[in-house]
């Protein structure tokens, strides 16, 4: 909802507005942060729900036409301590989705969303291009959501990292 991606640190611009919400649900999502976090917030007791994904479109706003519909995956983990551990995991899940489809990629530290910590992220790249962010989500973003705990995400643009997927693998000599 609106309120979500505000306390996420996202523009209520960026979303379009829906005219006659049935739910809270009274914007078309532009990213699967806010609910992320609002489901780890809602779960934080829980120790089964210290890891989440969520494989869902997103809806981005295109002047004079129908907004642009997107498929993307977010991972989430939840732990007690910042730092290396918790960006591990989240990687260990870029790796097996990355080896699982026989994709090499490079993280860099340019290009990151404010709502990640600025030394504890990066993007993710392929080829050249950019399909999507990892590491830990600034502390004043999970904080907003009321969540004690540390959290880091990894986000991937689906329809751009589809180029790149692989089925079988291939060999360069």
């Amino acid at each position: 909802n609106s309120e979500d991606l505000v306390r996420a640190g996202f523009k209520l611009e960026d979303a379009l507005p829906l005219e006659n919400p049935l739910t809270d649900e009274n914007v078309m999502r532009p990213t699967l942060m806010p609910t992320v976090l609002r489901v780890l917030k809602d779960n934080e007791l829980h120790p089964t729900a210290e890891a989440l994904f969520e494989l869902q479109r997103v809806y981005l706003p295109r002047v004079g036409d129908l907004p642009e519909e997107r498929s993307m995956l977010v991972a989430s983990v939840m732990g007690d301590t910042s730092g290396e551990q918790l960006f591990r995991s989240i990687k260990g899940a870029l790796d097996t989705i990355c080896d699982h489809y026989h994709v090499s990629y490079e993280l860099k530290r340019d290009d990151l969303p404010e709502q990640f910590h600025p030394g504890r992220a990066a993007s993710i790249w392929i080829d050249g291009t950019r399909v999507g962010t990892i590491g830990e989500v600034h502390p004043l973003t999970h904080q907003a959501f009321g969540i004690d705990r540390h959290v880091a995400l990894l986000e991937i643009d689906l329809p751009i990292i589809e180029p790149f997927i692989k089925l079988t693998p291939s060999y360069k000599e």
